[in-house]
C-alpha cells in the first residue's frame, strides 16, 4: 500500500488531504489536530503565509476553510508527496486523551453545540434537541457507538488523525508544553514565525483544571479504552488523577507559564482527590 491509499485509509472521504498544509516557501508541512492547539498553529502560519500578522481568524472567514487559505489545498496524491518529501519539516501537536475529549464536550456540545445532532442521533435522540442534558458520561457513549474513521475531527484518535503509523515527523509537539513547542517549531522554521505568533487562546475551554468535575474512574477507564492506541503511540499517563494533579498545580501556582517544573501529585493525592 503506497502512501495516498494509507492516508485514505486513515480519513477516508477526502478528509486526509484536507489535514495537510505544506509551504514551499517556507519549507514545512503540518498535520492539523483538532483539540490540539490547531486554530493558533494554522493562523499563525497563515499569518506567515501572507505575511499579515492581524490576521484574525474572525476576519475574512474562518482559518479553517481551506479555499480561502493561503496555504492552498491539495490532493491526495499531492499531501502524500509532500509527507514524503524529506527536504520539509514535518510537524504537528498532540494532547493527553483526556482533556482531548473533555475539550471537545465542552467547545462543541456544551457551549458551542455544533455536533449535538450527530451526538443525540447516536444517544437516540432527535437530532434537533438542544433541550435535553447530554452528560460527558453520555458524550464518552456516543462516542463509543462510533467506528473511529467515521468520526469527527475534534475526538478522532489522534492515531488516525495525524497518520502516525505511516509518516515519519520531525517533530511533534504537545498541547500541554504548547508555548515551548511551538517555539521550537519557530526555531526550525529558522525564526521567521515568532513575530506571528498570537498569545490569544482560541476556543479556550480550561478543561485541565476541571477534570476532576467530570471525571471519575469508571469514566476514565472508558476513555482510556476508548484511546488506548494514543495513549501508548504519544506516551501519554493514563493515571488521571497525575493529570488533574498537574494541571491543578500549574493553574493555581502559575497560570501563564506552562513550562515551569511541577513537583509530583503526593503519594495520597488519589485518595485525596477522590474525597471532592
Amino acid at each position: 500500500m503506497g502512501l495516498a491509499e494509507f492516508l485514505d485509509a486513515c480519513l477516508p472521504g477526502g478528509k486526509a488531504a484536507r489535514s495537510v498544509n505544506v509551504s514551499r516557501r517556507h519549507g514545512y508541512v503540518y498535520v492539523t489536530t483538532p483539540k490540539c492547539g490547531c486554530t493558533a498553529v494554522l493562523s499563525a502560519l497563515q499569518r506567515l503565509e501572507l505575511g499579515d500578522p492581524g490576521l484574525h481568524p474572525k476576519r475574512g472567514g474562518t482559518i479553517h476553510a481551506r479555499a480561502k487559505s493561503p496555504l492552498p489545498p491539495l490532493g491526495l496524491d499531492e499531501a502524500a508527496a509532500a509527507l514524503l518529501d524529506g527536504s520539509l519539516f514535518r510537524f504537528t501537536f498532540v494532547r493527553s486523551p483526556f482533556t482531548r475529549l473533555l475539550s471537545a464536550y465542552l467547545n462543541k456540545i456544551v457551549r458551542k453545540r455544533e455536533q449535538r445532532p450527530q451526538v443525540n442521533a447516536l444517544l437516540g435522540l432527535d437530532p434537533g434537541d438542544m433541550d435535553t442534558h447530554v452528560s460527558f458520561g453520555d458524550f464518552a457513549e456516543a462516542v463509543s457507538r462510533q467506528e473511529p474513521r467515521q468520526m469527527d475531527q475534534h475526538w478522532r484518535p489522534l492515531v488516525l488523525q495525524t497518520f502516525a503509523c505511516g509518516v515519519e515527523y520531525d517533530f511533534v509537539g504537545r498541547f500541554e508544553t504548547f508555548q515551548r513547542d511551538i517555539r521550537a517549531v519557530d526555531a526550525r522554521l529558522g525564526g521567521v514565525l515568532g513575530p506571528y505568533l498570537s498569545a490569544e487562546p482560541f476556543h479556550p475551554t480550561f478543561c485541565g483544571q476541571r477534570m476532576l468535575a467530570y471525571y471519575d474512574d469508571a469514566l476514565a477507564e472508558r476513555v482510556a479504552g476508548l484511546y488506548r492506541d494514543d495513549f501508548q503511540a504519544f506516551g501519554y499517563d493514563t493515571d488521571w488523577r497525575a493529570l488533574c494533579w498537574r494541571e491543578s498545580a500549574r493553574h493555581l501556582f502559575h497560570p501563564f507559564d506552562p513550562e515551569m517544573d511541577l513537583p509530583d501529585a503526593p503519594a495520597d493525592y488519589s485518595t485525596r482527590a477522590s474525597a471532592v
